[in-house]
């Protein structure tokens, strides 16, 4: 950990750490979502710190084998997209996450085979219990934007991004939420995040998908 943040100093000394974030919220949940959530939405118990970059295959099967009603496919569209080497999303309806914080929904997102990214997406009314558990379970863990130099950006709507980095990789949030609008809790890989910096530093290391970035 002591040596992924001193890494982390350096990229972000570089610039704005998410400016090809993607990171976008969007208005309150569409009636065939609610529909989705009552039917299908289930809770999730893994802790948001607890993502890791497994095999696609492992983690389809395992949410599958958990009851979760996934929705899974490739050829993205640049806008379902986080990053451009992004090839496939699964997509589930939740009831809860985190201890019972009300949850909208999980979108995985792999790249070549690997899960690189986790959005999970909350009513604007979640915002306040979202931000209580996070700062509880996360207390120890070292918030990317308070480091020196540090500039994580905006998200769409103009409000300041906070991050932690966890066991293996990041989350990423809005420091606060925008009326009318879903929240966003984002967990990338700590590959997909070291590929990015290097990339800014000029290295080379990341193979296939430093390539597209």
């Amino acid at each position: 950990m002591k040596r992924f943040l001193l890494f982390v100093v350096v990229a972000i000394g570089v610039g704005t750490l998410f400016a090809i974030f993607g990171y976008t919220s969007r208005d309150g949940q569409s009636v065939s979502e609610t529909v989705s959530r009552a039917l299908y939405g289930k809770d999730l118990h893994l802790p948001p710190d607890a993502f890791a970059a497994e095999s696609q295959s492992q983690v389809v099967e395992e949410y599958r084998r958990r009851g979760y009603k996934l929705h899974c496919y490739g050829d993205l569209r640049p806008e379902e997209r986080i990053h451009p080497a992004d090839d496939y999303i699964c997509y589930a309806p939740l009831k809860s996450s985190m201890d019972n914080v009300d949850t909208t929904s999980i979108t995985m997102t792999f790249t070549e085979g690997r899960m690189t990214a986790v959005r999970l997406e909350f009513p604007e009314e979640s915002f306040e219990a979202m931000q209580g558990y996070l700062a509880k379970r996360l207390a120890s863990n070292p918030r990317v934007d308070k480091l020196p130099s540090a500039n994580l950006g905006t998200d769409a709507f103009g409000k300041p991004l906070m991050a932690w980095l966890v066991q293996d990789g990041m989350l990423i949030t809005a420091l606060q939420p925008t009326r009318g609008k879903t929240v966003i809790l984002l967990w990338e890989s700590r590959e997909r995040f070291l590929c990015r910096g290097g990339k800014r530093r000029g290295g080379s290391a990341c193979g296939p998908v430093e390539k597209s970035l």
